[in-house]
């Protein structure tokens, strides 16, 4: 099967490049012929420019004798049009024999025979209308000139018919070759097609033969691949209980151990996945709950220590000093315990809403005194702020607080920082816009993942990189979006939107 597909191949191409090679040269001669066509057609028209030529010059000298007879003006009428039908034709031979050198210096000639010839003929008539009479030397001396145009005229329609003879001869030759090399190329197209058809004909029954047992293996091939892909589809929907057969001893079979083999690793693996990440949230969450009791008693005692007074002014001054920002570290603590807390409820679905109906504006109120501290950045709400909406308040501030201080946290100093309120088709939107270093493109997408934090901002700015992603849980949990637009250097806008009537009841 090998060598007959080779042997098909070889032949194609020889008779393929024999084909070519016969057009082309067919396709070169009839260019060949067309243009042998166009010289004699050239040549022709060379002919008939210098018999034209003559004839007028002809009649210039006849209508001038006409006048010297008749006296009459209208005798002159073929002089007057000839002297310019022959400029002009002398210069149409010019330019038509530019590839001829001899015809060019003949024309040089025929130049000077011309321009003698008609100034000859101008004297001739201003003379007759002077009443002079014509010598018989003005009328040799004219005959002289036409007699050496003629001959000189007569030589070059002779060398131009010797041009046409041989060109016509070629362009003959050039169409009696383009019949016989179409015949030849049809003949050989004939040839190869009848061996080829003779080639394929004695391969023609081994291959049905061969199409039969080619189409039950296919159908059998065809079966085995819809049950992997079956199989395949329920391992990335995450079934890996699921099993091909694999005892046929063949690739498909092969195949099915090797997929066998990765679906067991993969369910080993996804496993081990599972219960590391179910331990991890476990310790988070263990972790978080053994830290916040003691933390919560460490800010109690230091806030009980702060109203206490000492003696001294200076001492109470110091120690004061101090148990703030111990204070202030306890705190951060604290706000990183809740926050490891709220991720893992998130996570785990555990996250319990406490729904209840207030207005946009308390949430607002509040936001503007926690952070009326702030001397580098005025806080602005506008918008419509006496919407009402049935969600969880503490969560709801504990979102906006989480926005308002990236905004305030990544300002420039000295810009407002605006929250916005609006009602659109059944939803409430809070944004709250910033104008600062702006967060790149390619960075949104990712910024309410879990632990993310922006390259260009994280070694300068504290945090866990958590509030993002509960603050989106929590939205998600109401039933809402969040979302954000920024461009670098400019701005951001943080946004999230709410139902304002809910399908739960009020």
């Amino acid at each position: 099967m090998k060598n007959f597909k080779k042997n098909i191949r070889f032949t194609y191409i020889s008779f393929l490049v024999l084909i070519l090679l016969s057009s082309t040269i067919s396709l070169l001669t009839y260019q060949r012929a067309r243009k042998s066509e166009r010289w004699v057609q050239h040549t022709h028209l060379v002919i008939q420019r210098l018999q034209y030529l003559l004839s007028e010059m002809k009649d210039a000298e006849t209508g001038v004798r006409g006048y010297a007879i008749t006296r009459l003006q209208p005798s002159l009428s073929p002089y007057m049009d000839a002297e310019g039908n022959s400029r002009k034709a002398f210069h149409q031979i010019e330019k038509l024999t530019e590839d001829n050198p001899q015809q060019q210096q003949s024309l040089a000639s025929l130049r000077t025979l011309i321009n003698a010839h008609f100034t000859f003929l101008k004297g001739f008539v201003h003379d007759v209308r002077q009443g002079k009479s014509i010598t018989e030397e003005q009328v040799q001396s004219g005959q002289e000139i036409m007699n050496e145009s003629r001959h000189l005229l007569e030589n070059m329609e002779d060398r131009e018919y010797a041009l046409l003879k041989k060109r016509s001869e070629a362009w003959k030759g050039l169409n009696d070759l383009v019949p016989i090399l179409v015949v030849s190329t049809t003949i050989l197209s004939i040839f190869s097609t009848t061996h080829f058809c003779r080639r394929l004909q004695l391969n023609y029954f081994e291959k049905l033969k061969l199409r039969k047992v080619v189409n039950q293996e296919l159908i059998t091939t065809q079966n085995r691949i819809r049950i992997i892909h079956t199989v395949t589809s329920k391992v990335a929907a995450g079934d890996y209980s699921v099993r091909l057969n694999d005892q046929e001893h063949d690739s498909l079979g092969t195949l099915s151990v090797d997929i066998n083999n990765m679906i067991a690793s993969l369910e080993q693996s996804f496993q081990t996945l599972k219960d590391w990440n179910r331990n991890k949230d476990d310790f988070m969450n263990i972790t978080a709950h053994e830290l916040k009791t003691p933390l919560t008693n460490m800010k109690a005692i230091l806030q009980l220590m702060s109203r206490i007074k000492y003696q001294g002014a200076e001492e109470s001054k110091k120690t004061s000093m101090y148990v703030e920002k111990a204070n202030a570290q306890v705190k951060r603590l604290l706000e990183i315990v809740y926050d490891l807390v709220d991720m893992y409820r998130i996570n785990s679905g555990d996250l319990n809403l406490n729904y209840s109906r207030f207005p946009i504006n308390e949430l607002t109120v509040h936001c503007l005194k926690t952070f009326k501290s702030d001397r580098n950045h005025n806080l602005v709400v506008h918008g419509e702020t006496e919407v009402f909406v049935y969600a969880d308040r503490a969560k709801l501030e504990q979102v906006l607080q989480n926005l308002v201080s990236n905004a305030l946290k990544y300002s420039l100093d000295g810009t407002d920082v605006q929250i916005k309120v609006t009602k659109v088709d059944g939803e409430v939107c809070f944004s709250v816009h910033n104008e600062g270093i702006g967060i790149p493109a390619e960075k949104l997408p990712y910024v309410f993942d879990r632990y993310y934090r922006v390259e260009q901002t994280s070694q300068n700015y504290a945090g866990m990189g958590l509030g993002l992603y509960i603050s989106k849980g929590i939205i998600e949990q109401h039933g809402g979006q969040i979302g954000v637009e920024s461009e670098v250097g400019k701005y951001a806008d943080f946004w999230f939107t709410l139902p304002v009537s809910p399908n739960t009841p009020v």
